[in-house]
C-alpha cells in the first residue's frame, strides 16, 4: 500500500507492507527537481534515499538524443554529511552500462571549494552506448549525522567525436533519508489529502 500526503509545502510518501512501514520520506516540494524532459540532451542523478551509515551507488545519468558524445566532464557537490567512497585515497567511481573500462577512463580530483571533479574519456574516441542511461557509477556514504540535502551536477561539459562540446544544463538532485511521521506538524499537512 502506498500513502502520499500532500500539504502546501511537504509531501509524505509511506509505502507499507504485512511487516508495517518499509519506506517513508518526507520531501519538500519547493526543492523537487523534475526529470529532464525527453528529447533533450541531460546529465542527471534520480532523487532517491541514503540512510545515516548507509552506502550507496548512484548512477550518473545521461540523455543524448540524435547526439553522441566521447567524453564528459562535471563538477559534483554533495550535501553535508555525504561523501564519496575512497580506496587509497582514490574515489570509487566507475564506468556505468553504456562503456566499458577498456573504452572510457574515468578521473576524479577534489576542487579547492569542495566539488569533486569528475572526469571521463576515451583515448580511442569510442563513444558512449546508446541515448539514454547510466555512464558513470559512484560510490558515496552517509555519516551517522546525515540529514539530507541536495546533490549538484555543474560545470557540466560533454565532448562529441570532432572535438566540440557541449555545454548541459546544470542539475540538482534531492537526497532524502527515511524519516517517521512523527516530524510532520499539523500545520505543515494542512489541507493533506490521502490516496492510493
Amino acid at each position: 500500500v502506498n500513502i502520499v500526503l500532500k500539504g502546501s509545502s511537504r509531501t509524505l510518501h509511506a509505502m507499507f507492507s504485512d511487516y508495517g512501514v518499509e519506506r517513508c520520506e518526507c520531501l519538500d516540494s519547493k526543492r523537487k527537481m523534475e526529470a529532464p524532459e525527453p528529447g533533450t540532451i541531460a546529465v542527471y542523478i534520480d532523487d532517491c534515499v541514503i540512510d545515516p551509515g548507509q552506502e550507496k551507488e548512484l548512477a550518473i545519468l545521461m540523455n543524448n538524443p540524435n547526439d553522441a558524445f566521447t567524453g564528459i566532464q562535471f563538477d559534483m557537490y554533495l550535501p553535508e554529511g555525504l561523501s564519496i567512497v575512497r580506496e587509497d585515497d582514490f574515489a570509487i567511481i566507475d564506468i556505468g552500462s553504456r562503456s566499458s573500462s577498456r573504452r572510457h577512463t574515468v578521473s576524479s580530483a577534489t576542487q579547492p571549494d569542495g566539488a569533486e571533479r569528475v572526469l571521463a574519456y576515451s583515448n580511442s574516441n569510442y563513444t558512449f552506448n546508446g541515448e539514454s542511461g547510466d555512464i558513470l557509477i559512484v560510490t558515496v556514504k552517509a555519516d551517522a549525522n546525515f540529514n539530507g540535502g541536495q546533490l549538484a551536477l555543474k560545470n557540466i561539459i560533454l565532448s562529441r567525436p570532432d572535438v566540440t562540446g557541449y555545454d548541459a544544463p546544470e542539475y540538482t538532485a534531492n537526497i532524502s533519508t527515511t524519516t517517521g511521521i512523527e516530524s510532520l506538524t499539523t500545520d505543515e499537512m494542512e489541507g493533506a489529502s490521502i490516496f492510493d
